[in-house]
């Protein structure tokens, strides 16, 4: 079994173990889109021009990536920036290297918080961090590499990313 499913507590989901949907499911209810939960609910509080019912407002949808970077910056600080001046993430030998909108790189200031990436090293589709036992990867959009959603494990429990994870060279 899973270390981080045996060891840390979590959400429970009892389901016949017959049914491999269910189970399926029960095992991914641990994973969940960081953007998607901000926006949809009162975690980021609604102002004027700034909701989050009826069609995707990007007065929102701003306030809720500051939110996610700002999430990144206190878990898994950077060397000498932050992750709101991130204009790319590539990964080099076992280390993450963040390309800046100034033209420097840097790296984290926790180099071991890097657990693996999916994808080519050069432009991944996912990097999965670790910071207290607990896992977050961070997806690009294939489409626009700029684009990036956070995914999460622990506590709240939403869906998964279900792609294996390559760990980084060397491990």
């Amino acid at each position: 079994m899973d270390a981080e499913l045996s060891s840390l507590a979590g959400p429970q989901l009892v389901v016949p173990v017959l049914n491999a949907r269910f189970a399926l499911n029960a095992a991914n209810a641990r994973w969940g889109s960081l953007y998607d939960a901000l926006y949809g609910t009162d975690a980021i509080p609604q102002q004027p021009g700034a909701d989050r019912g009826g069609e995707y407002d990007p007065a929102r949808g701003a306030r809720v990536i500051a939110f996610g970077r700002d999430f990144l910056d206190r878990s898994f600080p950077l060397a000498d920036a932050s992750h709101a001046d991130a204009t790319g993430y590539r990964i080099e030998g076992r280390a993450l290297v963040v390309d800046l909108a100034d033209g420097r790189s840097t790296a984290l200031q926790s180099p071991g918080q890097l657990r693996g990436h999916t994808g080519d090293a050069g432009a991944p589709d996912g990097i999965l961090l670790r910071n207290h036992g607990l896992h977050v990867e961070i997806q690009f959009d294939a489409q626009d590499r700029r684009r990036c959603g956070t995914a999460w494990s622990g506590w709240p429990p939403w869906s998964i990313s279900r792609t294996p994870v390559t760990p980084p060279t060397g491990r």
